[in-house]
């Protein structure tokens, strides 16, 4: 076969990621892997995590903002011997009232392993790996350290790589907290939670019932002034499933606590059990960066 350029090669179909490339390293001519060459990007848009929604509706601004995961963990410490340990491959740090506390990858893993943890805090935190000989490789450049600083909001990955070191990629995060969740309520039982969609607050937070058609949703400081939004399933006016109007309302009636109230027409009486004539609401709550 005569040799060719590479211009007049075929074109090669989608790839897979286990096409075998050659390229050189420490001198010698090796091989690896496109997805092994495609691990080292760690930018250009939102990685396909499993665990997390991606909204890709804007190609130009693509969000990661469905983080759902119930390995909470507090950083500690200031260097790797002190760092809480990573047991999870998704990980959510809360609880971060002092800068750069840290977290620690684990030791012992496979090539390709991929761990991501999620900066829930409002301050930063640095990661440090359990094996001291393995190297930070963050967008193309060796980290000097050995931890990563990241940043509040933002989700990040590491994936163990050939060679003894860790590949760092950062994923931009909604800038806001989410619960979404479709509830339901009877006599003068708590909401209950029929269907939890997404929870991104720093815990869950908990229904109770105050009075006929009053109901709390309750979480400490989950809840700042300015910084809520609601959206639900039906409008403030509503007609029931007997026809009688009636009128919905929630508010934020503190730092701590959203509330429901459900009337009816005349605003002179509360209606129990009743969200639009069907016992279920659908509600999303947004609490803004």
């Amino acid at each position: 076969m005569a040799d060719k350029k590479i211009s007049q090669l075929t074109a090669a179909a989608p790839l897979t990621g286990t096409e075998i490339l050659p390229i050189v390293q420490g001198g010698q001519t090796v091989q690896t892997t496109a997805q092994d060459i495609a691990d080292l990007g760690g930018g250009g848009g939102v990685q396909g995590v499993t665990g997390f929604g991606v909204d890709n509706t804007d190609p130009l601004n693509p969000i990661v903002n469905k983080f759902t995961t119930n390995a909470n963990l507090t950083p500690t410490g200031t260097n790797r011997a002190t760092a809480a340990s990573i047991t999870s491959v998704y990980t959510r740090l809360n609880n971060n009232v002092v800068p750069n506390r840290g977290v620690k990858l684990p030791d012992i893993t496979n090539v390709g392993d991929k761990y991501v943890i999620y900066n829930n805090t409002d301050t930063l935190a640095n990661v440090y790996c359990d094996n001291a000989f393995l190297q930070f490789y963050v967008n193309g450049v060796f980290s000097p350290t050995d931890y990563v600083t990241i940043l509040p909001g933002f989700i990040y990955s590491f994936t163990y790589m050939v060679g003894g070191f860790i590949s760092v990629s950062q994923e931009q995060v909604a800038p806001y907290r989410v619960y979404t969740a479709t509830i339901s309520q009877s006599g003068n039982n708590a909401p209950n939670v029929d269907t939890l969609f997404q929870n991104t607050l720093s815990d869950i937070p908990v229904w109770s019932y105050v009075s006929v058609g009053a109901y709390r949703l309750t979480l400490a400081g989950a809840f700042p002034s300015d910084k809520v939004f609601f959206s639900q399933s039906f409008p403030v006016g509503y007609a029931d499933g007997a026809g009688t109007k009636g009128y919905f309302d929630i508010r934020r009636v503190s730092d701590n606590a959203i509330e429901i109230n459900v009337m009816d027409d005349a605003l002179t009486a509360s209606k129990e059990g009743d969200f639009y004539g069907s016992s279920r609401l659908d509600l999303e709550i947004r609490v803004y960066n």
